[in-house]
Formats: structure tokens, sequence, C-alpha cells
């Protein structure tokens, strides 16, 4: 036992075998559910990402020209961050071919980037035993555990953030011109892939007044740094608002809806102080890691190593400046896990001085407080998901689509996992008038997904189901601009093939055809006196009478003594269908009034 504890305490005194470790345990963290769809937690910013990366994979990768799929009719071009990390993606697409696990492992690599220089900063500050501590609370806060592979710019983000202040550390200390060059990099490649980086200004200007005090106002190189790093941004900025926010009004200035900045009202709202400390005590450190960051903010320190509380600060004070932004989003916080993982490291090495064992006891309190509170944001939006793949076999590939995911967002993912242009539609807007407005633009088809949405407007829905011709999906459902509605049509006795019970007469299921496209008709009459909604349920049975799939699908507004047509479409998978011997219906009245 011994030896192995000598063995284990020989290895991790090479610094370089504990970044090694380290950066080890955030790969293997982060790889879960590596090749999963994007439609986990933020699933509208990371198929919107992923959707800048594959426009620049199949258009010819002009950096400067980035596209979006719900552009419309036009080509997309939209104001925007300097979209590096989708370019990157591009570029390995090239050779790997378009998968999420592709995208996911750039987010992960600087991720992994990311601990290495945390690692480094703190270091130049502190001990070893506080690196270590720093970084790991780094890897296990529960942003950092979700979103340190979530494809979205952040991680890049985080990764120059910390670089900048590193290598512009290291230069106030050695003043090597080297690290200096490397400081204008990341400092300039922070600003351009996400503008709100400007609040490293803080931190920088602290480093810069440790080391030359009042005097920084007549040092050359400061200055040559402040415009160097800021002439690019500058630039590019420029260009995106006058030049691409001409093709789009999506725009990296508000929400969609509005302003991200603050209001004097919303400033003086208890609501936004009560939401900053919720996400901070749950989200950015968790209970446990909150009281032990409190605790490392409160222990003295040296002067320059003040740099840490000046960033915090930093961060902070952009909460409150955009602080619209930072209440509809809260991975805009992910930024105070790498600021403030060094007061959380500082107290663990504080207490491990005094009891070990209680340091790393309080490390499993926050891991699995982590786990706990992100375990949600891993679900998969299957619906998204189901109607993005059908829509992709059914629908023309150059029909443009119109999608709504919920009431308020127009998240992009039906779009991206359809592989089609158009637009997303909040529920909000949901009017006839609009819908006319976007078939003059263009627009083939509506899709509205999940279906359910639809009961929260039931006169839009009575006269989508009566002017369009649909067809439903797994709770979705999809109408054709172009078809009149279909959904009044008697039966047609000789080609229906099975007969069905209740508010189901019966109607007729089609082989699937080559793409495992199922198409099933069905006709309702409702009995009773007033309107109401069928589920229809089919179960495919293998020869055993097992279930090989079941699936339910909503029907449209049924009117009582009207015989009624619904078209269904399910995506049947190539593994079971083969096994398919038998279909059984099953449907059951759903009384929404």
């Amino acid at each position: 036992m011994e030896q192995i504890k000598e063995r284990i305490t020989s290895f991790f005194s090479d610094e370089r075998n504990v970044l090694i470790t380290l950066i080890l345990i955030g790969l293997i963290f982060w790889s879960y559910n590596l090749n999963s769809p994007l439609l986990d937690f933020h699933s509208w910013r990371q198929t919107e990402t992923a959707g800048f990366a594959r426009n620049l994979y199949n258009n010819g990768f002009n950096i400067f020209y980035p596209q979006i799929d719900s552009g419309g009719a036009g080509p997309g071009y939209v104001e925007a961050e300097f979209q590096l990390v989708p370019f990157i993606i591009a570029l390995l697409y090239k050779i790997f071919g378009v998968h999420e696990y592709v995208a996911r492992l750039v987010i992960i690599a600087f991720s992994m980037g990311s601990i290495y220089l945390l690692y480094k900063m703190v270091r130049m500050h502190y001990s070893k035993r506080v690196a270590i501590f720093s970084t790991f609370f780094f890897i296990i806060s529960p942003m950092e555990l979700f979103f340190g592979r979530t494809v979205m710019p952040e991680s890049a983000m985080i990764f120059f953030s910390i670089g900048s202040l590193y290598f512009f550390d290291k230069w106030t200390e050695y003043d090597d011109n080297r690290s200096f060059l490397f400081a204008i990099i990341c400092t300039t490649l922070a600003f351009l892939v996400k503008i709100p980086t400007l609040y490293l200004g803080l931190p920088l200007l602290w480093l810069a007044y440790a080391k030359y005090g009042k005097r920084l106002l007549f040092e050359p190189k400061l200055y040559l740094f402040t415009i160097v790093t800021l002439i690019p941004p500058a630039m590019w900025y420029y260009f995106a608002h006058s030049v691409l926010a001409q093709y789009n009004s999506v725009s990296i200035w508000d929400l969609g809806s509005g302003s991200k900045f603050a209001s004097f009202e919303l400033l003086l709202s208890p609501e936004l102080y009560m939401l900053l400390f919720t996400r901070l005590t749950f989200y950015v450190f968790t209970p446990v890691g909150f009281l032990l960051f409190i605790y490392g903010l409160s222990l003295k320190t040296k002067p320059k190593d003040y740099v840490f509380h000046f960033w915090f600060l930093a961060i902070i004070i952009f909460f409150f400046v955009v602080a619209r932004g930072n209440i509809g989003n809260n991975y805009y916080q992910l930024p105070l896990v790498s600021a403030g993982a060094v007061f959380v490291g500082l107290a663990l090495s504080k207490i491990y001085e005094k009891n070990n064992m209680a340091s790393f006891g309080l490390i499993a309190i926050i891991l699995l407080s982590a786990i706990y509170t992100v375990a949600p944001f891993y679900a998969q939006n299957t619906i998204i998901l189901s109607a993005g793949n059908t829509i992709d076999k059914i629908v023309e590939k150059d029909a443009l689509i119109i999608t709504t995911e919920s009431e308020i967002g127009s998240n992009p993912a039906i779009l991206y996992y359809s592989q089609r242009k158009g637009w997303t539609l909040p529920g909000t807007l949901w009017s006839p008038s609009m819908l006319d407005s976007l078939k003059n633009q263009g627009a083939d088809y509506f899709v509205i997904a999940p279906q359910l949405s639809l009961l929260n407007n039931i006169n839009f829905s009575t006269y989508l189901f009566n002017a369009y011709k649909s067809v439903i999906g797994s709770n979705f459902v999809v109408f054709d601009l172009h078809e009149p509605s279909d959904i009044l049509s008697s039966p047609n006795q000789t080609v229906m093939n099975f007969k069905g019970s209740g508010a189901l007469i019966g109607g007729y299921i089609a082989e699937p055809n080559n793409k495992g496209i199922l198409n099933i008709t069905s006709y309702y009459k409702l009995m009773g006196s007033k309107t109401n909604y069928c589920v229809l349920t089919i179960n495919f049975m293998d020869l055993n009478g097992n279930s090989l799939l079941q699936e339910s699908f909503l029907s449209s507004e049924l009117n009582p003594g009207v015989i009624e047509k619904n078209h269904y479409v399910l995506l049947i998978p190539d593994e079971i269908r083969p096994k398919i011997s038998d279909v059984q219906f099953k449907v059951q009245e759903l009384d929404v009034q």
C-alpha cells in the first residue's frame, strides 16, 4: 500500500501529469452523449451554430458571409459574431463528414484548452494545490459540466478569455514578447467570437496597473495592445452591421423581441437580484460551492492577485448592463465559472490544510449537486427530431418551410434537422395574414411541433385544417400551403383496408416506401353534440405478438356528425420493417374543453 501511495505521489509531483489527468477528467465528463442530436438544453443556439457550420461546408467556406437556415427565401446572411467556431467545425466536416460528434469534439477541445490555461494562470499566483482545486471545480461546475460540450461559441470564448488574461499576466510578470503576442491574439479572438468579452478590459487594466502603476498612461505597449486588439473586432462588427444586417432582421444586439440591455425599472426589480443569486447558487457554484466561493473571496491576497476579483466583478457588471439577455439565457453567466473557480480553489486548499478528507468530501458533494442540477439538461426533444427527419423525407429538397417550436421562441432546430431553409414563426405571431405574407415570399409548408401547441389557438387551428391539406406526424403537423384541405373528403370504401371502432370509422394504410415512410389515412365520425379530438394509437406487432413500435397521433378538431379525414405519416426504422406482422389500431377521444 505504501508503495502504491509513493508511486501516486511521485506521479503527481510532475505538474505535467497533473494537467494531463485534469484534461482527461474533463474529456470523460464532456464526452457524455457525444453523438446525440443537438436537441438538448438550448437546442436553438446549438442548431443555429451547427447550421452556420453546415452552410459554410455546403457553400464554399466564406467565413465573412455567415448564413442561417432561418433566412427565409433570401441567402440567409446575418449580422452575427465572427463565426470562427463554425468555420473550424466546417473544415472538419470536410474530413469526417457532417456529424454531431465532430462539432462537439471541437467544443470539447476548447474546453480542454481552458483547463490548461486556467491551471497555468492560477499557478502563477497561488500554489499547485490551489491550481488543482480551482481547475477541478471549473470542470465539475454545473454550467461547465454541461455547456463545456454544447455546440455553441461559449467554450471558445472561455478559452480565449482565459488565454487573454493568462498571457497578458505572464507578459506583465516576465516582460515576455511572445506572451505579449499571444495576449493580443487571444484578446482579439475573444472580442471577435463574443463581443461581451469587452468586459476583459477591467482585469486587463488591473494587471497593467499592477505592473506600471500611474505610469501605465505613458506606456506605448499598452496603447499598441489596445489598438491592435480593438481594430479587427471593430472592423468585423461594422461590416456585420452595415452589410450583413440588410439581409435579415436578426441582430446580435437584441433578443429578437427587444433589446438585451437593462432598463432602469429592471435594475430596481428585486426579481433580478434574486435571479442572479439563484443562478450563482445552483448553476454556477452549487450551494456548497457558493459558500466556498464566499469563503475564498474573503481570504487575504497580494495586490496583483486581485485580477481574479476584477475579472469576476467585470462579468457581474456585464450581467446588469445586459440584464435582459442574461435573464433569457443562463449560459451568459458561464464566464463566472472560470472567474470564480480560483476562490473555490483557495477555500478548498485552506480546508485541505486542516482536514484533507473534508475537502474531498466537499468536492464529492459539489459533483453530485452538479450532476443532479444538469441531468435534465441532457433530455432530448424527440418531437423535433421526428419532425425534422420526417420532413426531410417527404418534402421537396428546395421547399421553403415555416416552423414553429414554441409560443415565443424562434428555434431553427426543425429547419436544421429537416435540412431545409425557411422561417421560424413564434406562436404569438400566428395569423392568416402572417401566413399569407410568408406564402407570398415563397413559403411552401407550415410545420408545427408540438402539435399540441395548436390547442392554445383553436381558431387558427381550425383555419389551418380547413384551408390547407395536412399531414399529421407523431405530435407534429405539416400543412401544404399550395394544396387545399381535403379534410371533408368522403371515404373510398374500395381502398379501405382497416376498420375502426368508436369515432374511428376506418381507413387505409400503405406499405412503407423505400424511404421508410408509412402513410395512413383515417376517417372519423364523432358522435355526441360537441367538437372534440381523437388520439389514434398504432401498434406494430411481430409474429409472436410483441410490440415493435407504438406511436400516437392527435387528430384535427372533429365536429359531431361529420365524416372527417386525417392523413398520418410515420417514419419506420429500417431494423423493424421486416419484422412487422400485424398492425393494431386504438382510438380514444380527448376532451380538451
